[in-house]
């Protein structure tokens, strides 16, 4: 059927995109994702190439104004888009931005979206950085995700990591800080990987 053809198309040019990004051509690839855009096929999958391939050419402000389409569009999309779109849209402002504005673009973003062990990463590395503990709430929330005690490990580790970072002086890490963390996670768990 010609909606089926048109998906193909659609999904070719988006495969084509991602590719051409990957490989630093962000020009062309921002001609497909132009392409896609006039004729109404830029799915949240092309918003991510597009607002990547703008970044990539040095269009930052264009790169956000996608990124901030596709947080808008974040309450309708399907379960398993949410978590990378989330993560994706966090890093590029991160990136671009810093992170008092990524910080506040998370705060802005409906929490019950956020009901994945990825997002629960990306929100716990952008915490470890804020020495003021702004996510502390809803890195605390998104814990809950987490499964596997892999992922409960290498949680455990950023934890400590943002205690050394967070509590830090001019000259040194707080050590004390981060290894007191790490003895009660190996008390609390002992057959974590920490060490």
């Amino acid at each position: 059927s010609q909606s089926n053809q048109n998906s193909h198309i659609r999904d070719v040019s988006i495969n084509l995109a991602r590719s051409l990004s990957k490989a630093g051509n962000a020009a062309d690839a921002l001609q497909e994702c132009e392409n896609l855009k006039k004729e109404g096929a830029l799915d949240e999958e092309g918003l991510h190439v597009y607002a990547f391939s703008l970044w990539q050419h040095g269009e930052n402000d264009l790169a956000l104004s996608v990124a901030g389409s596709l947080a808008a569009s974040l309450s309708s999309m399907k379960k398993a888009s949410v978590a990378a779109s989330i993560c994706f849209i966090s890093r590029l402002v991160y990136f671009i931005s810093g992170l008092d504005a990524v910080i506040t673009s998370i705060v802005k973003m409906p929490k019950e979206l956020f009901q994945s062990s990825k997002v629960s990463f990306v929100m716990s590395a952008i915490n470890a950085l804020d020495a003021q503990n702004r996510l502390g709430l809803v890195v605390a929330s998104t814990r809950y995700f987490l499964k596997y005690q892999e992922e409960i490990s290498r949680m455990h580790f950023l934890i400590a990591l943002g205690k050394l970072v967070k509590n830090e002086s001019d000259f040194c890490l707080d050590v004390k800080s981060g290894i007191a963390y790490l003895r009660k996670a190996l008390h609390m768990f002992p057959n974590c990987n920490l060490i």
